[in-house]
Order: C-alpha cells, then sequence, then structure tokens
C-alpha cells in the first residue's frame, strides 16, 4: 500500500535540453490520450436479460497472473451495462471508481503517439496468435463520460473468434481517454487492425568500453518470440564494433540501438570535429511525452532525480547508439535510454560534421509533485 506521503495526484517533469539550438515543432497526437494507471477492469462476462454482468473471469496480465475471486466479484460482476447485448458471453471493459492496490488516482494522461501504440500493441499481441502466425481484428463500444474517460466498453466483433484480439484490444482502450472535442452522444466506436509485430527497432545491449573507445563483448536480453533477433544485432556488433566518443574506457554501459541503423553506412559530413553539434529539434518533449515511460515503479518509491543520456544523431534525424552519461536511480537512466525513440532532429546538412562526432546530450529531470 502506498504511504500517505507518496499519494502522488501528478506527475510533473520538465526536460532539460544541452547542446540544442531549437527550432521547428512538429505533433504527433491522436484523439486519444494514454492513462497512466489503466484504471479499468478488463474481463469475459455473460450478459443477462436485466443487461448485468455475471459469471465474469477477470484477463491475464502481461504475466499470465490473474486478479483475485475477490476483485471479480467487487469490480466484474453485477454491473449494468444498458446498451450491451444480453444472453451471450462478451469481453467487457468497466472502469474502476477507485484506485486498487493503493495506487494513486488517474490524474495525468500523456499523449499517444503512433510510436507507443505500437509498442502497446506489441505488448499485448495475444501469445497464442502470435505463436500461430496468426493477424486479426476486433472493435468495440464505449461511454463516454463528461471528463473523456470511457467507460462500459465491450468487444462487437472480433476476427477470428475467440482469438484473443477481442480481449487485447480492450486492454489497449483501457488505457485511453479522450480528447476534446468529445462526441455529441457520448458514444465512441473503436476498429483495431492487428498485424504481426516485429521485433522492437530499439534494442539494448550491454558492452564493455575499450581502451580505444569501442563496443566489445557485448550481450543482449534474448526475444522469446523473435529467437535470432537477438543474435543478428551481436553479430553484428562483433563484426562492425560502436566507437562511442566520451564513453568511460573499462566500463560495461547498457546501450540503446537503433537494430534497423546496424551496420548502415551514415555520411561522412563536412563540418568541423572541433565544433559542438547542434541539432535542430522537430520533437518538443513535455511532460505528457516523458510521463509515459516513467517506470511504476520508480513512482510506487517516489524516486526523483535527473538523467543524462549522450548519443549520436543519424541520418534521418534518429537517435542512436544511447548511452547513460550521468545521473541518479538506474530505473530512470533505463527509462530515459527508452526515451530516445520518440525524439527526432532536423536531418543533418552538409555541414554537419561526421556521424560520429554528430553527438548530442540531454538531460531530463524526473519529479513528483505530491
Amino acid at each position: 500500500m502506498f504511504r500517505k506521503a507518496f499519494c502522488a495526484t501528478t506527475l510533473a517533469l520538465s526536460v532539460g535540453v544541452v547542446a540544442s539550438t531549437g527550432g521547428a515543432f512538429a505533433s504527433d497526437q491522436a484523439t486519444y490520450v494514454l492513462s497512466s494507471w489503466g484504471p479499468g477492469s478488463v474481463g469475459n462476462c455473460l450478459v443477462d436479460e436485466k443487461h448485468t454482468t455475471t459469471d465474469c473471469e477477470a484477463a491475464t496480465g502481461l504475466n499470465g497472473s490473474r486478479l483475485s475471486a475477490q476483485f471479480v466479484e467487487t469490480y466484474l460482476n453485477n454491473k449494468v451495462l444498458p446498451d450491451v447485448p444480453v444472453g451471450k458471453r462478451l469481453w467487457v471493459m468497466i472502469k474502476l471508481r477507485e484506485p486498487v492496490r493503493g495506487l494513486p488516482p488517474d490524474t495525468a494522461q500523456p499523449a499517444v503517439t503512433a510510436l507507443h501504440l505500437q509498442d502497446l500493441q506489441r505488448q499485448y499481441y495475444p501469445r497464442a496468435a502470435l505463436s500461430a502466425k496468426l493477424e486479426g481484428r476486433a472493435s468495440a463500444d464505449c461511454d463516454v463520460l463528461e471528463n473523456g474517460q470511457l467507460d462500459n466498453c465491450w468487444i462487437t466483433d472480433e476476427m477470428p473468434a475467440a482469438s484473443g484480439f477481442g480481449e487485447a484490444t480492450l486492454k489497449l482502450i483501457n488505457l485511453m481517454k479522450l480528447t476534446s472535442p468529445l462526441p455529441v452522444d457520448r458514444k465512441q466506436h473503436f476498429d483495431l487492425t492487428w498485424q504481426l509485430p516485429g521485433p522492437a527497432d530499439q534494442v539494448f545491449v550491454d558492452c564493455l568500453i575499450t581502451s580505444d573507445l569501442m563496443t566489445s563483448d557485448c550481450t543482449t536480453d534474448p526475444d522469446p518470440d523473435f529467437p535470432g533477433a537477438a543474435q543478428a544485432v551481436l553479430n553484428s556488433l562483433a563484426s562492425q564494433p560502436l566507437h562511442l566518443l566520451g564513453a568511460p574506457a573499462g566500463q560495461r554501459l547498457e546501450i540503446a540501438l537503433l537494430r534497423s541503423e546496424l551496420g548502415k553506412a551514415q555520411s561522412t559530413g563536412h563540418g568541423s570535429a572541433t565544433t559542438p553539434y547542434r541539432p535542430v529539434h522537430l520533437t518538443a518533449l513535455n511532460a505528457n511525452d516523458v510521463l509515459y515511460y516513467y517506470p511504476p515503479i520508480s513512482v510506487r518509491l517516489a524516486e526523483m532525480g535527473h538523467t543524462v543520456v549522450r548519443c549520436k544523431v543519424t541520418d534521418d534525424g534518429r537517435l542512436n547508439e544511447c548511452w547513460i552519461a550521468g545521473g541518479s536511480f538506474a530505473r530512470l537512466g533505463l527509462a530515459h535510454l527508452r526515451l530516445t525513440e520518440i525524439v527526432r532532429m532536423q536531418p543533418p546538412d552538409a555541414s554537419a560534421p561526421a556521424y560520429d562526432q554528430r553527438l548530442y546530450a540531454f538531460q531530463v529531470t524526473w519529479t513528483l509533485n505530491q
């Protein structure tokens, strides 16, 4: 349970940028936002003639766990869903009216970008469907509350039937809240298509930094869904080690790489290696973006501090070969590495230095307002 002092009402973060010049900002915001706490319960229920849920079974968690019978009875059974068809079993999502297990109330909602949604679909993809190389889709209807929260959602269509895509769709919807303008009839329809995911483009490796600042003896965690992906990364690093200017020689580092950039030649550039590279931002990081990556356990433990990450800027303006250059709490540093996947810079021009000198460092301050 949270101690009283840790009952945060808002997560606020400030982002400090080092070695940048500002510039034009691009928007990548969908018509819904992501709830930080997933404040709803997903389950499979029978709906009786009174439009009341009964004989419910809670959805499984990402780790295969199930909620207790007491939770099911309290939050899933005996809920009246006026618009839901009666006489059959279906997947439903019911909004919880109070915090669960001591978590703070849902008060901060960061934007869901296309990258976030892709990442979430990879996490929630039905395991059996993934093993069977099965794709599908599901549709859902939801009631919309005055504050934009989605409540009383149910699956209206699932193809193939009983494939798990209905349950997965509701788990994603559980993380959403509509932005204005809200629908006049306070109803919202969702259609989600589920395509077989590949391994995430961002991959983490742990490498020893040699005296000449090259990576060596790299390891990475295997992905059970893509058994060959990890070895392909290690093979690439063995044949083409990374050169990380400024990295601490003799130490092991956690490094965030873009899988699609491994072994890919970058432009040599014509800028001076002695002049600091100052990329122009296309992404304006704000508290809503950063909150998506704030580790839940760090929130529970009230871990706050700052982290500094150093990266190279690719020819198309993405951040690659990122490593933690300073800060507090290892979890926050790893979260900062993950966050680099959504940062975009203006692609370097011909006057920019070579790729190895296109270094960009930025600091994130992680703060919980209490």
